[in-house]
């Protein structure tokens, strides 16, 4: 069932015009990072990662558009299952998110081997690959959990709820450089999505560590979780 719930999700999705602009913005962001050669592995990954977040948002923004309160009344009660009908949402997401993870690692590793292993300062090794996978997945999921976390059930002043997005997303990103010049309270930087601390974590690393990669993916995925799950107990609490 939640199989045949995430093909339903793909294919409306697919069938509107929102898939193309994301996917063109994509593809421009890799030619762009990875012409101006040659460039640092974990240096391009992690700028990727931004890039790819910040997509993710604009994609799940969309994707929270094209949701229809008499649709999801319709479905919900055909299968008799409020839980699988959003964690079936939770899953179009991850999966949106692991293919635009997947094409931001194939787009530089065709390219590199085009220009015969010259856009990159070293040798690409399969711990590269897999890292910015796993970064980039984890990345793109935590943009597609915040891009949705204000849907209209939720917030009815769509024009209120896509700026506020819009404003967490730029925050969450120059979180550093924002609190140098007007230090926040603690607390508030607990509910801003931990973008800008990829780079704190990674710094100037020439390779990938093992143990900053896992704190990083599990950093970005569990606040990514931690707001679906907030986002489905709250669409739970506010009945249709």
């Amino acid at each position: 069932m939640l199989k045949e719930l995430v093909k339903y999700r793909f294919k409306q999705y697919i069938k509107t015009s929102k898939v193309a602009m994301p996917l063109l913005a994509l593809v421009a962001v890799q030619y762009v990072l990875y012409t101006m050669i040659p460039v640092g592995v974990v240096e391009s990954f992690v700028l990727s990662s931004i890039y790819v977040f910040l997509i993710m948002v604009w994609v799940s923004l969309g994707v929270s558009e094209l949701e229809d309160p008499v649709s999801e009344q319709i479905m919900i009660l055909r299968i008799q299952s409020e839980g699988k009908f959003y964690f079936s949402q939770i899953l179009f997401l991850a999966a949106l998110s692991a293919a635009a993870a997947f094409l931001s690692v194939l787009a530089p590793v065709f390219i590199n081997l085009v220009n015969h292993n010259q856009v990159f300062t070293r040798s690409l090794i399969p711990a590269d690959i897999i890292s910015s996978y796993l970064l980039l997945w984890a990345s793109a999921f935590l943009g597609s959990s915040l891009g949705g976390f204000f849907p209209a059930r939720i917030m009815k002043d769509r024009k209120s709820a896509i700026l506020l997005t819009i404003l967490i997303t730029i925050i969450s990103v120059a979180k550093g450089s924002i609190l140098d010049t007007l230090p926040l309270p603690a607390i508030l930087l607990c509910f801003i999505p931990p973008m800008s601390e990829v780079f704190t974590i990674f710094g100037l690393d020439e390779y990938f560590q093992i143990g900053k990669v896992v704190l990083g993916v599990v950093v970005l995925f569990g606040y990514g979780c931690v707001m679906v799950v907030i986002k489905i107990r709250l669409l739970i609490k506010n009945k249709f």
